[in-house]
């Protein structure tokens, strides 16, 4: 069952991140002073550098107008939408995990899956929503969120809107064989250098 979790965890975590990754992102920057590396000191110090980690600057939180502002313009540029889209694709991507850690026929998962977890998941969507939106509303302004919110509305805006989802898909394919070609003739170029200086392929 241990194993079914963490399958399960794995997969949400690899799906999800092309529009939570934002949010994110901003966990691991506050725990990071507590533990300094390479710094030997007595054990009676060690609850002060701990204790002073909170006390940084912590960014306060946006205005509800922002947050207003930030899901209208989700909401416009289509990221509300893909992120729904994105769901139907990693409840997929989960089923398929299931399939194979429990070798059971994937008709029966998937109807089970969708039965019992997809209605939770689908419950806290608006979680994730609220997430991204805190993060645009953190680093724009509410002037700028309604200026582009116009734009997304217009009949231009709506067909980038339209047209992103497309666009994405092909230059995520495009990315990922360019990146390992040119990553792939890099290494074949460079190996005897690097075999040279130590490194053992």
């Amino acid at each position: 069952m241990r194993k079914l979790l963490l399958g399960t965890a794995v997969v949400c975590a690899v799906a999800v991140p092309t529009w939570a990754a934002p949010a994110m992102a901003q966990a691991p920057g506050a725990p990071a002073p507590a533990t300094p590396p390479a710094q030997d000191t007595p054990s009676a110090a060690k609850p002060e550098a701990t204790t002073e980690a909170p006390a940084a600057p912590a960014e306060a939180m946006p205005s509800a107008e922002a947050i207003e502002a930030a899901r209208a313009l989700s909401d416009a540029s289509g990221a509300t939408a893909t992120a729904m889209r994105a769901l139907d694709v990693m409840s997929e991507q989960i089923v398929s995990q299931l399939v194979t850690m429990t070798g059971q026929d994937k008709p029966l998962v998937a109807r089970l899956f969708n039965e019992v977890v997809m209605p939770e998941m689908r419950a806290r969507m608006p979680e994730l929503i609220q997430a991204t939106a805190l993060v645009s509303a953190r680093h724009l302004s509410i002037e700028d969120m309604k200026a582009m919110t116009e734009f997304y509305r217009t009949p231009a805006g709506q067909r980038i809107v339209a047209a992103t989802p497309s666009i994405a898909a092909e230059s995520m394919t495009i990315s990922m064989q360019l990146g390992q070609a040119i990553a792939r003739d890099a290494l074949v170029k460079h190996i005897d250098t690097l075999r040279a200086r130590g490194l053992k392929i």
